[in-house]
């Protein structure tokens, strides 16, 4: 796909001047994915309705698009500030593309040669109207609106697919066989039969007139079985993403009726009903009030769990740009859910470019350090910007001012190595070695922590549980009491360079370090060609019991634990425990390791390509996909 390497935004909404300036203006992504904190005014949302705009306009008039530019418009967009000869525009460069731009002089480009210039043009809306078809906008008013009703009304979602969807929604297929078969998408389409109606409305009655409406009904009947069809696609998906990620204990549907053109002409909107269903002791359940029942952090996952659904039927494509842009999706999410939904974003970080964009300082914190320990993620795949609301004194005219967003290490070396500045490095260590830990370590070693020195104590029990044998754990501790709490305090200390570097490097050296958790594995043996398998859950069991895997990258070394489990066999279909099998020996030491120690011992089991117990571990993930642990 092509990657989005800038946008250039002159007298846009917040965005004022005609100059192109990193700081204030032009916002560089170099190919790369983007992740944006932008304080309330400083024009993060502008940047958002930018990128909307900008793609938008492919599938717009360009009468319609010069309106967004133009002084003399009333649906301008331009800078208050902005004098009424100035240029506003919104540019945008694609890799191996020349830049396309949209402004109050020209759309697309212009040539000398008329000709050229015109199939340049339609070269310009095709890449941008691909783009579109293979990309998605989502913001908090969309979540919002999703089940912005009365608590009398059932939640129809055709208002809302109408304004917001029907845009990435590619109905060609179904109208083949139509002489519009080139309108390509549902907006299109239910714009192109509302205007046909408007023509026939205005028709004397004749024989012709009722030939039109008789047309008009064919198409109108084809729109709403393309909807029905393209819908229905949607149900399985979604609540494979409200199972399987969200974990939820309700599915969706979707009911679609009123597809009835009346005889005299008026036409009656469908409607896409949405159910939630329950299938618990109270039997089977299904409500059409989903915002009566639900609280906003299930409703705004299920609103999520719609469009990532939608993004997942979209084609993939090497000659057009695929973006994923968001804008303060997970306000209403609390701090779990949105640990979930990052995940979701960040696995489409693989197909996806993606634009994240956040006015939440501690979102953006927490989703800077989940994209760093993600298992999946190509930190050089990612750039961290701030946005926020500068006045130039000059004029007073308030502007926006981007700048990098540096990391606690990054801080600890410019004042260690540039500013010169020790006790200002030493603090900044201290906050990357609390914020380290907090990510490698799982939530439970975290519990009641409340200090750096708790901190560090459980992580010493962390690395000697996963056989964790460097130490680093050892070092955090010596660096803790010569170093980061001396540096925290008024007191006159001697500081020794060489110490605030070996604390650097082995923070940087942590930052190698993944881990991963799983409740359910499989312990798998071969014995000729029959595999023997034995199965532990530990999502019934207590939640301190949990296989626990860490990569270290940079060492290219994989550790785990060896927790207590209750393993089964699967015997006639049905489970039997080892622990109401065989020796007193076996029920006191169900230990994974002691579960391999004795089928090689008894059972004189194989393994293939035998060295240790990581070659018989399968782990089910979140996506219920089973893979060896050594493919982490």
């Amino acid at each position: 796909m092509k990657k989005l390497e800038y946008i250039v935004c002159k007298n846009f909404k917040c965005f004022y001047g005609t100059t192109e300036d990193p700081k204030s203006n032009k916002i560089v992504l170099d190919g790369k994915n983007l992740l944006l904190y932008g304080e309330n005014g400083s024009g993060k949302s502008s940047l958002y309705w930018a990128l909307y705009t900008f793609f938008m306009s492919a599938l717009r008039r360009d009468a319609d698009v010069f309106n967004f530019f133009r002084s003399d418009s009333e649906k301008n967009w331009r800078n208050i500030y902005c004098q009424e000869n100035e240029e506003s525009s919104i540019k945008v460069k694609f890799q191996d593309q020349d830049a396309i731009e949209i402004s109050n002089l020209k759309i697309y480009s212009e040539d000398d040669n008329i000709e050229e210039g015109r199939k340049n043009k339609i070269a310009t809306r095709n890449f941008v109207e691909n783009t579109i078809l293979l990309s998605d906008f989502i913001n908090y008013k969309f979540i919002f609106k999703t089940f912005d009703f009365q608590n009398y009304q059932s939640v129809d979602l055709f208002f809302l697919f109408e304004k917001e969807l029907f845009y990435y929604m590619n109905f060609e297929k179904f109208f083949s066989n139509s002489k519009y078969a080139n309108l390509k998408y549902a907006h299109n389409y239910w714009r192109h039969i509302n205007a046909r109606l408007d023509g026939w409305n205005s028709l004397r009655k004749s024989k012709k007139k009722n030939a039109l409406l008789e047309d008009i009904i064919h198409e109108y009947s084809t729109f709403c079985d393309a909807l029905k069809n393209t819908i229905s696609n949607l149900v399985e998906s979604t609540n494979q993403y409200l199972h399987k990620f969200f974990h939820c204990n309700y599915s969706i549907s979707f009911q679609i009726g009123g597809c009835d053109l009346h005889h005299n002409g008026v036409i009656y909107k469908p409607n896409i009903l949405l159910y939630v269903w329950f299938d618990d002791s109270e039997g089977i359940r299904s409500f059409d009030k989903a915002h009566i029942i639900l609280n906003e952090a299930k409703l705004t996952t299920i609103s999520l769990a719609i469009r990532f659904a939608m993004m997942d039927t979209k084609p993939t494509s090497d000659d057009y740009g695929r973006l994923l842009i968001l804008d303060d999706l997970l306000i209403s999410l609390d701090m779990s859910n949105r640990d979930v939904v990052l995940d979701v974003i960040l696995e489409k970080a693989s197909d996806s470019q993606i634009i994240m964009m956040t006015h939440d300082k501690a979102l953006f914190e927490l989703t800077k350090n989940k994209i760093s320990h993600h298992k999946n993620t190509n930190l050089d795949a990612w750039v961290y910007r701030e946005m926020y609301n500068k006045q130039v004194l000059a004029t007073d005219i308030p502007t926006p001012f981007i700048i990098d967003s540096k990391n606690y290490l990054q801080k600890a070396d410019q004042y260690l190595n540039i500013d010169f500045d020790y006790q200002a490095a030493g603090n900044y260590l201290r906050k990357e070695c609390e914020r380290i830990l907090k990510a490698i370590m799982p939530e439970r070693y975290k519990r009641d922590v409340t200090d750096l020195n708790g901190l560090i104590t459980k992580f010493k029990d962390f690395c000697n549980d996963v056989n964790i044998t460097d130490s680093f754990a050892n070092n955090l501790d010596k660096y803790r009491m010569v170093l980061l709490n001396a540096l925290s305090h008024d007191d006159e200390i001697q500081v020794y360079r060489k110490e605030l570097v070996d604390c650097m490097n082995d923070l940087k050296s942590l930052n190698f370090i993944y881990t991963y958790e799983f409740k359910k594995i499989t312990i798998r043996f071969v014995n000729g060609s029959s595999p023997i398998e034995y199965f532990v859950d530990y999502s019934s069991k207590a939640k301190d019991q949990s296989l626990i895997l860490v990569r270290d990258k940079q060492q290219n070394k994989l550790y785990i634990n060896n927790p207590y489990c209750n393993p089964y066999w699967i015997e006639n279909g049905q489970p039997k425990y080892m622990d109401k099998e065989g020796e007193e020996e076996q029920k006191l030491n169900n230990r994974i390791k002691r579960i391999v120690e004795l089928q090689l011992k008894f059972n004189r089991i194989t393994l293939t390509e035998p060295s240790d117990i990581k070659d018989v571990i399968f782990v089910i993930d979140d996506t219920g996909v089973e893979k060896n642990i050594k493919n982490y």
